[in-house]
């Protein structure tokens, strides 16, 4: 019964009804979903694409946002505009590192992750904590984000990064452990777009001012005059 149901023609018959399921649910946003993402419980914006081999429990996803193959994200809410890289892992599970005598999950969970085998009958430890990924973040391939962290609006995630803590709006962090290497803006320039929240304009405002997205100094001159456009 277990081969049957991890033969490939399982696998693609219910990565099929899956995105049949989501794809009539999402009718009219423009979802992109390509071959064998695995979907359980998400919600999603307009404009998004989940790209080969995705696998993806329990996310919000917001609009514009993508997903790289191969990537495995788990309890999060990812904000609007995000780039989302190949081959990275959001929200992991916990293990404990103290206090219990071993940190394997057999002692403390339910989830059967020993084939099939649970010797405690409630969830002992918190395995997953929710993360919180801001708007316009770009997360490089093969980056590892620890549950439970939260990400600030317009930070970036260097490829193979291991980030174990929050990271501040527009903030650049990279390494194992991921440390601060840079803001991508001044402070004014970085007040500014907190205050702007170009994320939350309509596609009109976005097509109409498509310009000034390569250049902050131009956008933050003409959106700092007084009879600035709307």
């Amino acid at each position: 019964m277990e081969t049957l149901l991890i033969n490939p023609i399982t696998l693609w018959l219910r990565w099929l009804f899956k995105k049949l399921i989501y794809s009539i649910r999402n009718s009219g946003k423009n979802l992109k979903i390509e071959y064998l993402v695995e979907i359980h419980n998400c919600t999603f914006g307009h404009y998004n694409t989940l790209y080969k081999y995705c696998r993806l429990r329990n996310i919000q996803l917001g609009d514009f946002s993508y997903i790289a193959r191969n990537t495995l994200i788990q309890h999060a809410t990812i904000g609007k505009f995000c780039s989302i890289g190949p081959n990275v892992n959001i929200g992991l599970g916990n293990h404990p590192s103290s206090g219990f005598v071993s940190s394997h999950p057999l002692f403390y969970s339910t989830n059967k992750q020993a084939g099939g085998l649970k010797i405690v009958e409630t969830d002992l430890f918190k395995e997953y904590e929710y993360t919180t990924i801001g708007h316009d973040v770009w997360i490089g391939a093969n980056a590892v984000i620890i549950s439970g962290i939260k990400i600030g609006d317009g930070a970036i995630i260097a490829s193979g990064a291991v980030v174990t803590k929050d990271v501040a709006p527009y903030s650049i962090v990279g390494g194992v452990p991921a440390k601060h290497l840079k803001y991508r803006f001044s402070d004014s320039q970085i007040s500014f777009l907190n205050s702007l929240k170009w994320w939350d304009k309509d596609l009109t405002w976005l097509k109409n001012n498509k310009s000034l997205f390569l250049d902050i100094e131009k956008m933050v001159e003409i959106y700092q005059q007084p009879a600035s456009r709307s």
